[in-house]
């Protein structure tokens, strides 16, 4: 069997720490010569936990190579619901073909009736403690992390959902100086397709109170509900985005007091209600070199927030998408996610508040009641006022009209006595004219005949004293202009002296 130093076996101890997130184990084992599981000698025991532990093993046949063996715990074959979940895994795993997924490279039972699986041995740590060794750019933890959403994307293409992301579970190995994930542990996978039998088992369904405590701090609202049955891929990219929160501000997003209360209800209920602060404003609180607060503000508090929603339709579709934003946000291009409207944070805001904005909402009822109420009755009031005033007025416009009225008919009679008045003076007029046309008519006769009778008179006198002069013609030569003058006189002065 080969030997190992204990320097060597602890380096490999911490390297390998929470491998397959059965946590750390920091003594060892070492199996003597011939303990072998298949063609698989085991070596020594690498890591284990409540249902299984994990050895570092050299296959003899058909190849000699280190692999890793993860078998259940001795004793627990005989528990249904153990070997259900080891199952599984096994199941999930055999499915998987990506390069950034641990690789099951073979499966079997022992003799006692434990079944186990093989997978590619290397030589890895977990993230954060990757992360705290060799500090990383921005660009570098950003890239890392796409690799992670692409690997998380490939199992959600093969029907199966992780729900059990975390850092112990995603491993860090390095190729050619690149750092490399492994996403690992697939113990309390879930088939997406409810009809996926190879992945449905009925004799094994989560529960959960029945997650690992490391796990509470990564689980999704949907997780702390424990209405597993309505998760989606969903559920695990909320997870990717506590994961990438953590990446960048070196902090889970749930406030401190809680995750040291380590109590399940009190994580869980933060999980559901409490909004976590945007990442910048985190680095800035603790005022975080890796990643400075001015370089998260913007686009990657959008991106981060939007994978944290609580609603699960406000997410990323598909881990794939996720993955692609932060490729966007690395090339200058425009990210899909964006700040929450104001509605939402007022949505936000209520759910935070309840209890005050049930009060405030109970009073501001009551006076939007009472208001409905008093403006109705002076609506009531004013309407009745308004009519009053219009019967008012109407009655003032109808007495106006008889009064226009009344007065035009005076108006009207005055101007008939005046025509009346008139018609007399125009009579009376005619007959004074026609009175003073018959006195003119007998002056004119009686001065006519007055006339006649001086010229007869003047004509008979003059003529004997004319004769003996022999003037006689003269006298006739009068005689006839006044004949002449009496006979331009109108006849009608005549006529109506004959009247």
């Amino acid at each position: 069997m080969p030997t190992s130093t204990p320097a060597v076996l602890e380096t490999w101890l911490q390297q390998s720490h929470d491998l397959l997130g059965l946590g750390l184990t920091r003594g060892y084992e070492t199996v003597g010569t011939g303990y072998c599981v298949d063609q698989y000698e085991l070596l020594e025991r690498v890591g284990e936990g409540g249902l299984g532990e994990v050895w570092r093993a050299q296959q003899h046949e058909p190849m000699k190579r280190l692999v890793a063996v993860k078998i259940i715990r001795q004793g627990l074959q005989q528990q249904s619901e153990v070997v259900a979940r080891f199952d599984l895994e096994r199941q999930a795993l055999a499915r998987m073909s990506h390069r950034h997924i641990a690789t099951m490279m073979d499966a079997g039972t022992m003799m006692d009736g434990r079944p186990y699986f093989v997978m590619e041995l290397v030589s890895v740590v977990a993230l954060t403690r990757y992360m705290a060794e060799h500090p990383l750019s921005l660009q570098q933890r950003l890239e890392l992390f796409s690799h992670i959403c692409l690997a998380v994307h490939h199992a959600h293409q093969k029907g199966v959902l992780h729900r059990d992301l975390k850092p112990s579970n995603i491993l860090v190995t390095e190729a050619s100086g690149t750092p490399e994930p492994k996403i690992i542990d697939f113990g309390i996978a879930k088939a997406l397709d409810p009809a996926d039998s190879e992945l449905s088992n009925p004799l094994y369904a989560t529960r959960v109170g029945d997650l690992p405590s490391a796990t509470y701090p990564y689980m999704s609202p949907e997780q702390a509900l424990g209405g597993s049955g309505e998760m989606d891929t969903r559920s695990d990219i909320y997870t990717l985005g506590v994961i990438l929160y953590e990446m960048l501000c070196g902090q889970l997003p749930l406030p401190e007091s809680v995750l040291k209360s380590g109590q399940f209800h009190e994580i869980a209920r933060a999980v559901r209600e409490v909004d976590p602060p945007a990442p910048s404003q985190k680095a800035r609180s603790l005022h975080a070199l890796s990643c400075p607060a001015a370089q998260l503000v913007g686009e990657l508090d959008w991106i981060t927030l939007r994978a944290l929603a609580k609603e699960p339709e406000r997410r990323y579709s598909s881990a794939a998408a996720f993955a692609e934003d932060i490729r966007r946000y690395l090339a200058h291009e425009p990210v899909t996610a964006g700040p929450p409207s104001p509605l939402y944070e007022m949505r936000k805001w209520v759910q935070r508040h309840r209890l005050l904005v049930a009060s405030a909402t109970a009073v501001l009822a009551a006076l939007v009641i009472g208001f409905a109420f008093t403006y109705a009755a002076l609506v009531r009031e004013r309407q009745a006022l308004q009519r009053e005033a219009e019967q008012r007025t109407a009655a003032e416009l109808a007495r106006a009209a008889a009064l226009a009225r009344e007065s035009e008919a005076r108006t009207a009679q005055q101007a008939e006595q005046i025509a009346k008045q008139d018609a007399l003076k125009a009579k009376d007029s005619a007959v004074l004219a026609q009175k003073e046309a018959v006195a003119a008519r007998d002056v004119a006769q009686v001065a006519r005949g007055r006339a006649e009778q001086l010229i007869n008179d003047m004509l008979y006198d003059l003529r004997d004293e004319l004769e003996p002069l022999g003037r006689v013609a003269l006298l006739q030569q009068v005689a006839d202009s006044a004949a002449q003058y009496f006979a331009s006189v109108p006849a009608g002065t005549d006529s109506s002296q004959q009247q």
